[in-house]
């Protein structure tokens, strides 16, 4: 019988994209989260906390559909995470959560909930500790969760003076760290940071697919995810897949490795031979350490053990083996 194997071959089949879109207002970050989930594939559903801007890119996809759930102020963790049981007890495959940064700054988001705490007197490091409670039931969820998530995230702004086309200098908008808990960017799979002039460079990406890449988010950009989650690299590890049933092998089709016989078969041996086999002082006492009776002989080797067995040959009949 086969052991039973907890472990199993590590696949990117198995796995399920985490990915984040940063950057600052209007650089479209909404719109780029959907045609990303439409790329991906699968029935898509944002949790919208933009005032349902999701919706207003309806007819951008006439021959595509997505769902959408509003979610108001405030914006608390307990309510993402019930969008999120929702989004996934509804069949949702792909999940836009648009925008994670009002949990964590917006109306009754973790940093309104901690002021509020330390305005009641309690000592702020035990506040820190209640906030990150709830922060990290909220991390887990997304990243634990079954289903493909994208999270988009306001970043903080700052306007840069740059030479026009007119050869001017003129204010831009350029997009910062995004406005979450530091290192949360750093938990997605890719991290897409969007500028005002709507390409994305990569901070991070555990694909490989868009290092260096300049461009903008499209339909492809999430089907090249999608291919990567799928695609395995050669045939071999499909089959290494395949369970394979264990060939039936006959005990005494094993060579014997010491003495005389070495390197002929048992099955090959009558039952003197056997005999001799196990009897000679060669093979007993010429071992390390020696070996001081037939059980130990018997016991180097558990197909030979069971070939004698199943031949009911001398040393079983004589009940030196049992």
């Amino acid at each position: 019988m086969e052991e039973k194997r907890y472990f199993k071959r590590a696949t990117k089949s198995m796995a399920k994209a985490k990915l984040a879109v940063t950057g600052p207002s209007g650089s479209g970050k909404t719109l780029s989260s959907l045609y990303l989930a439409k790329g991906l594939g699968g029935v898509v559903g944002v949790i919208d906390s933009e005032n349902n801007s999701a919706s207003l890119y309806e007819d951008r996809f006439p021959s595509w559909e997505y769902f959408t759930l509003p979610i108001n102020p405030p914006y608390t963790v307990q309510k993402y995470l019930k969008a999120m049981e929702i989004a996934i007890s509804e069949g949702i495959e792909v999940l836009v959560i648009d925008s994670l940064t009002h949990v964590w700054a917006a109306e009754g988001g973790l940093l309104q909930q901690k002021e509020a705490l330390d305005s009641r007197g309690r000592n702020s490091y035990t506040n820190w500790g209640t906030i990150t409670k709830l922060y990290e039931e909220l991390k887990s969820k997304i990243l634990h969760s079954p289903i493909d998530i994208i999270c988009t995230l306001r970043s903080k702004q700052e306007y840069v003076l740059e030479e026009n086309q007119k050869g001017k200098q003129a204010p831009k908008k350029v997009g910062l760290a995004p406005i979450m808990r530091d290192g949360m960017e750093y938990e997605f799979t890719t991290v897409f940071d969007i500028g005002m002039d709507h390409q994305f460079m990569v901070s991070k990406d555990r694909t490989g697919l868009f290092d260096g890449v300049v461009a903008t988010i499209t339909e492809n950009t999430g089907k090249e995810i999608r291919d990567w989650l799928t695609k395995r690299s050669n045939i071999s590890d499909i089959l290494a897949d395949i369970p394979k049933e264990e060939p039936k092998t006959d005990p005494g089709d094993e060579k014997i490795e010491f003495g005389d016989y070495d390197g002929k078969y048992i099955k090959d041996l009558n039952e003197l031979e056997i005999k001799e086999l196990y009897l000679k002082n060669d093979l007993l006492m010429k071992s390390t350490p020696p070996i001081k009776n037939l059980s130990e002989v018997f016991n180097l080797n558990l197909k030979i053990k069971q070939f004698l067995i199943s031949v009911d040959c001398w040393p079983i009949k004589q009940g030196i083996v049992k």
